[in-house]
Protein backbone atom coordinates (compact mmCIF):
# COMPACT_ATOMS: atom_id res chain seq x y z
CA UNK A 1 0.00 0.00 0.00
CA UNK A 2 1.95 3.56 -1.00
CA UNK A 3 -0.36 6.68 0.49
CA UNK A 4 0.14 9.89 -1.57
CA UNK A 5 0.28 13.43 -0.55
CA UNK A 6 1.29 16.87 -2.50
CA UNK A 7 1.46 20.48 -1.79
CA UNK A 8 -1.88 22.42 -2.77
CA UNK A 9 -1.46 24.93 -5.89
CA UNK A 10 -4.18 27.58 -7.42
CA UNK A 11 -7.81 26.49 -8.37
CA UNK A 12 -8.54 27.73 -11.74
CA UNK A 13 -12.30 29.57 -11.47
CA UNK A 14 -15.21 27.62 -13.18
CA UNK A 15 -15.91 28.70 -16.65
CA UNK A 16 -18.79 30.64 -17.12
CA UNK A 17 -21.90 30.08 -19.20
CA UNK A 18 -21.84 31.06 -22.71
CA UNK A 19 -23.85 34.01 -22.31
CA UNK A 20 -21.00 35.30 -19.49
CA UNK A 21 -17.77 37.17 -20.35
CA UNK A 22 -16.54 37.78 -17.14
CA UNK A 23 -13.29 38.39 -16.82
CA UNK A 24 -12.44 36.81 -13.28
CA UNK A 25 -14.04 33.46 -14.64
CA UNK A 26 -12.00 33.34 -17.24
CA UNK A 27 -8.47 31.74 -17.01
CA UNK A 28 -6.30 32.28 -19.77
CA UNK A 29 -4.51 28.59 -21.04
CA UNK A 30 -6.98 26.65 -18.62
CA UNK A 31 -6.76 22.98 -19.38
CA UNK A 32 -9.71 21.93 -17.35
CA UNK A 33 -12.68 21.74 -19.77
CA UNK A 34 -15.82 23.99 -19.46
CA UNK A 35 -18.01 23.45 -16.86
CA UNK A 36 -21.91 24.31 -16.62
CA UNK A 37 -23.22 25.70 -13.72
CA UNK A 38 -27.27 25.37 -13.41
CA UNK A 39 -29.19 28.60 -13.68
CA UNK A 40 -29.93 29.13 -10.31
CA UNK A 41 -28.70 27.26 -6.66
CA UNK A 42 -30.91 27.07 -3.25
CA UNK A 43 -29.17 27.96 0.29
CA UNK A 44 -31.29 27.10 3.14
CA UNK A 45 -31.35 28.78 6.38
CA UNK A 46 -32.95 27.60 9.71
CA UNK A 47 -34.00 31.10 10.54
CA UNK A 48 -35.48 33.47 8.11
CA UNK A 49 -33.64 36.65 9.77
CA UNK A 50 -30.27 34.93 8.33
CA UNK A 51 -32.11 34.21 5.28
CA UNK A 52 -32.55 38.07 4.94
CA UNK A 53 -29.60 38.96 5.91
CA UNK A 54 -28.21 36.63 3.12
CA UNK A 55 -30.52 38.28 0.43
CA UNK A 56 -29.20 42.14 1.82
CA UNK A 57 -25.42 41.01 0.95
CA UNK A 58 -23.94 39.43 4.53
CA UNK A 59 -22.77 36.14 3.10
CA UNK A 60 -21.68 33.89 5.58
CA UNK A 61 -19.06 31.45 4.85
CA UNK A 62 -17.88 28.25 7.02
CA UNK A 63 -14.21 27.38 7.81
CA UNK A 64 -14.05 24.19 6.08
CA UNK A 65 -12.01 22.17 8.70
CA UNK A 66 -15.01 23.60 10.78
CA UNK A 67 -17.50 20.83 9.45
CA UNK A 68 -15.03 18.49 11.38
CA UNK A 69 -17.06 18.79 14.93
CA UNK A 70 -20.03 20.67 14.11
CA UNK A 71 -22.93 19.75 16.15
CA UNK A 72 -25.72 19.52 14.21
CA UNK A 73 -26.56 17.63 10.10
CA UNK A 74 -23.61 19.84 8.56
CA UNK A 75 -20.71 17.60 10.38
CA UNK A 76 -18.67 15.26 8.38
CA UNK A 77 -15.58 14.81 10.20
CA UNK A 78 -13.27 13.92 6.88
CA UNK A 79 -14.56 17.33 5.32
CA UNK A 80 -11.33 18.66 3.74
CA UNK A 81 -9.72 15.21 4.01
CA UNK A 82 -9.37 13.55 0.33
CA UNK A 83 -9.39 10.05 0.46
CA UNK A 84 -9.56 7.49 -2.42
CA UNK A 85 -8.39 4.12 -4.02
CA UNK A 86 -7.02 3.55 -7.37
CA UNK A 87 -8.22 1.17 -8.93
CA UNK A 88 -4.54 -0.14 -10.51
CA UNK A 89 -4.54 -3.13 -12.74
CA UNK A 90 -2.47 -5.31 -10.41
CA UNK A 91 -3.77 -5.90 -7.26
CA UNK A 92 -0.17 -6.13 -5.53
CA UNK A 93 -0.30 -2.64 -6.98
CA UNK A 94 -2.93 -0.73 -4.76
CA UNK A 95 -2.16 2.87 -4.10
CA UNK A 96 -4.93 5.15 -1.68
CA UNK A 97 -4.25 8.41 -1.17
CA UNK A 98 -4.99 10.29 2.04
CA UNK A 99 -4.32 13.78 1.38
CA UNK A 100 -5.32 17.11 3.84
CA UNK A 101 -4.27 21.21 2.37
CA UNK A 102 -1.98 23.69 3.62
CA UNK A 103 -4.24 26.14 2.54
CA UNK A 104 -7.68 26.72 4.78
CA UNK A 105 -11.05 27.14 2.88
CA UNK A 106 -13.92 28.94 3.50
CA UNK A 107 -17.11 27.85 2.25
CA UNK A 108 -20.62 28.74 1.06
CA UNK A 109 -22.92 25.70 0.85
CA UNK A 110 -26.14 25.63 -2.15
CA UNK A 111 -27.80 23.10 -3.57
CA UNK A 112 -29.10 22.54 -6.81
CA UNK A 113 -32.33 23.43 -8.26
CA UNK A 114 -33.58 19.81 -8.59
CA UNK A 115 -33.01 19.16 -4.75
CA UNK A 116 -35.47 17.35 -2.47
CA UNK A 117 -36.80 20.24 -1.09
CA UNK A 118 -38.35 18.33 1.93
CA UNK A 119 -34.66 17.16 2.64
CA UNK A 120 -33.51 20.36 2.63
CA UNK A 121 -35.72 22.07 4.25
CA UNK A 122 -35.64 19.06 7.07
CA UNK A 123 -31.37 18.78 7.00
CA UNK A 124 -30.80 22.46 7.21
CA UNK A 125 -33.25 24.56 7.60
CA UNK A 126 -37.32 25.75 6.50
CA UNK A 127 -36.17 29.06 5.04
CA UNK A 128 -34.66 28.40 1.71
CA UNK A 129 -32.99 31.49 -0.63
CA UNK A 130 -33.08 31.16 -4.50
CA UNK A 131 -29.82 32.25 -5.73
CA UNK A 132 -31.41 33.44 -9.69
CA UNK A 133 -27.63 33.84 -11.00
CA UNK A 134 -24.78 32.17 -8.96
CA UNK A 135 -22.47 33.82 -11.62
CA UNK A 136 -23.68 37.18 -10.59
CA UNK A 137 -22.83 36.46 -6.80
CA UNK A 138 -19.80 34.94 -7.60
CA UNK A 139 -18.39 37.58 -9.12
CA UNK A 140 -19.86 40.36 -6.15
CA UNK A 141 -17.90 37.63 -3.74
CA UNK A 142 -14.98 38.04 -5.91
CA UNK A 143 -15.16 41.99 -5.50
CA UNK A 144 -14.95 41.57 -2.19
CA UNK A 145 -12.69 38.97 -1.16
CA UNK A 146 -9.64 40.21 -3.86
CA UNK A 147 -8.95 42.62 -0.80
CA UNK A 148 -8.92 40.75 1.77
CA UNK A 149 -6.39 40.16 4.11
CA UNK A 150 -6.48 36.01 3.65
CA UNK A 151 -7.29 35.57 0.37
CA UNK A 152 -5.00 33.59 -1.82
CA UNK A 153 -6.37 33.28 -5.89
CA UNK A 154 -9.97 33.88 -6.75
CA UNK A 155 -13.25 32.65 -5.36
CA UNK A 156 -14.72 29.72 -7.02
CA UNK A 157 -17.88 27.56 -7.51
CA UNK A 158 -17.09 23.55 -7.59
CA UNK A 159 -19.67 21.07 -7.63
CA UNK A 160 -19.36 18.23 -4.69
CA UNK A 161 -17.99 14.80 -5.52
CA UNK A 162 -19.34 12.47 -3.61
CA UNK A 163 -16.34 10.05 -3.94
CA UNK A 164 -14.57 10.16 -0.29
CA UNK A 165 -13.50 6.68 0.27
CA UNK A 166 -14.66 5.26 -3.23
CA UNK A 167 -12.20 3.04 -5.82
CA UNK A 168 -11.69 5.21 -9.09
CA UNK A 169 -10.15 4.87 -11.91
CA UNK A 170 -6.23 6.54 -11.59
CA UNK A 171 -5.49 9.96 -12.80
CA UNK A 172 -2.08 10.82 -14.55
CA UNK A 173 0.44 10.96 -11.72
CA UNK A 174 -2.34 9.19 -9.06
CA UNK A 175 -3.29 13.13 -8.31
CA UNK A 176 -6.67 13.58 -7.40
CA UNK A 177 -8.17 16.89 -8.67
CA UNK A 178 -7.39 19.98 -6.66
CA UNK A 179 -11.17 20.73 -5.91
CA UNK A 180 -11.41 17.20 -3.92
CA UNK A 181 -9.54 18.97 -1.22
CA UNK A 182 -12.46 21.60 -0.28
CA UNK A 183 -15.24 19.20 -2.80
CA UNK A 184 -15.56 15.91 -1.85
CA UNK A 185 -17.53 13.81 0.73
CA UNK A 186 -18.88 10.62 1.31
CA UNK A 187 -21.85 8.92 -0.83
CA UNK A 188 -23.92 9.62 2.30
CA UNK A 189 -24.37 13.24 1.51
CA UNK A 190 -25.42 12.62 -2.29
CA UNK A 191 -29.29 14.05 -1.73
CA UNK A 192 -27.81 17.28 -0.66
CA UNK A 193 -26.72 18.37 -4.71
CA UNK A 194 -24.55 20.40 -3.52
CA UNK A 195 -22.46 23.25 -4.66
CA UNK A 196 -19.97 25.40 -3.12
CA UNK A 197 -18.31 28.96 -3.10
CA UNK A 198 -15.19 28.54 -2.06
CA UNK A 199 -12.36 31.37 -0.89
CA UNK A 200 -8.95 29.84 -0.55
CA UNK A 201 -6.81 31.35 2.13
CA UNK A 202 -3.16 32.11 2.27
CA UNK A 203 -0.94 28.98 3.42
CA UNK A 204 1.77 31.94 4.81
CA UNK A 205 2.28 31.16 8.58
CA UNK A 206 3.33 34.68 9.08
CA UNK A 207 0.46 36.63 7.11
CA UNK A 208 -2.38 34.47 8.87
CA UNK A 209 -0.46 35.05 12.27
CA UNK A 210 -0.72 39.01 11.36
CA UNK A 211 -3.90 38.43 10.42
CA UNK A 212 -5.45 36.96 13.70
CA UNK A 213 -3.77 38.71 16.04
CA UNK A 214 -5.03 42.22 14.46
CA UNK A 215 -8.34 40.46 15.29
CA UNK A 216 -7.24 39.67 18.67
CA UNK A 217 -6.61 35.96 18.42
CA UNK A 218 -4.49 33.72 19.42
CA UNK A 219 -1.83 33.79 15.89
CA UNK A 220 -2.69 31.37 13.34
CA UNK A 221 -5.73 30.48 14.62
CA UNK A 222 -9.12 31.33 12.25
CA UNK A 223 -12.59 32.08 13.55
CA UNK A 224 -15.41 29.38 12.67
CA UNK A 225 -17.03 31.72 10.37
CA UNK A 226 -16.03 34.82 7.87
CA UNK A 227 -18.81 37.32 6.55
CA UNK A 228 -18.00 39.35 3.64
CA UNK A 229 -20.34 42.51 3.54
CA UNK A 230 -21.47 42.78 -0.46
CA UNK A 231 -23.78 45.13 -1.87
CA UNK A 232 -27.49 44.17 -1.60
CA UNK A 233 -28.08 41.02 -2.99
CA UNK A 234 -32.00 40.90 -3.74
CA UNK A 235 -31.72 41.63 -7.71
CA UNK A 236 -30.22 38.33 -7.42
CA UNK A 237 -31.32 36.20 -4.57
CA UNK A 238 -35.10 35.98 -3.38
CA UNK A 239 -36.45 33.90 -0.51
CA UNK A 240 -39.02 31.09 -1.72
Amino acid sequence: MHKIQEVEHGRLPIAPREKFSVHLLTVPNAIEPARILPNTLLRAFEMESHARSFIAGAVRFGLLTAYTRAENSRRDEKEGNVYLSWNLPSPSSQVYCDRDSMNPYYVLCASHPEVDKCHLRTRYGQFIVRINDPLALLERIETVWSGHALASGHAVIEPVEYNKGALLEPTPGLLPPIPYSYAQKPASFHEDMEYRYVLTCTADIIKLGAFSMAEGRTAGHLEDHLTLFLPDCSDICSLT
